[in-house]
């Protein structure tokens, strides 16, 4: 079976965490990398240089584990608010050798809203979140509504997708 990279995508607080790490334990053989590893920072700079190291990052987890023969899924979630950005990435890998798979986590707004405020989300922020929920569903990937889905439901929809 030829390895497969799964992009999970999706706004902030839309449960891209939460499903990979769901769906991770559903696939056998598989390893989890979240986009926001490669740029956790205090505070966080965003900057052409910040941004091309990030990807840079990126890039180099995302070959390494491509490249290693004992996994058959790499799942790669982030926020991806364009196709552009994306391609970017996808652009710098050296490995080719893989399906490509994109999923979009959406939610309805007035839910989305919902979950946003119950975890905590200052309200000058939802704002921003909203707009992110919005470039997130124009990219060319599979949408997956979460909105009234268990994180389990989601998970599974992904993996029956994946058919592994």
């Amino acid at each position: 079976m030829k390895k497969k990279l799964i992009i999970v995508n999706g706004a902030p607080g839309v449960g891209k965490t939460i499903t990979c790490r769901e769906l991770q334990r559903l696939l056998d053989r598989s390893v989890w990398l979240d986009g926001d590893w490669c740029w956790m920072a205090n505070p966080w700079i965003v900057t052409e240089e910040t941004k091309r190291m990030a990807e840079a990052n990126m890039t180099f987890l995302l070959d390494r584990f491509l490249n290693c023969s004992e996994y058959r899924f790499v799942l790669f979630s982030w926020i991806f608010r364009s196709d552009e950005v994306f391609s970017h990435i996808l652009d710098r890998l050296e490995t080719t050798d893989f399906v490509l798979q994109k999923f979009t986590l959406t939610c309805e707004e007035n839910a989305f809203r919902d979950r946003l405020e119950i975890a905590g989300i200052e309200k000058d922020k939802i704002a921003g979140c909203l707009e992110s929920l919005r470039l997130c569903e124009t990219t060319d990937s599979v949408k997956i509504d979460t909105t009234q889905k268990s994180i389990e439901k989601v998970a599974r929809i992904l993996h029956d997708r994946i058919k592994p």
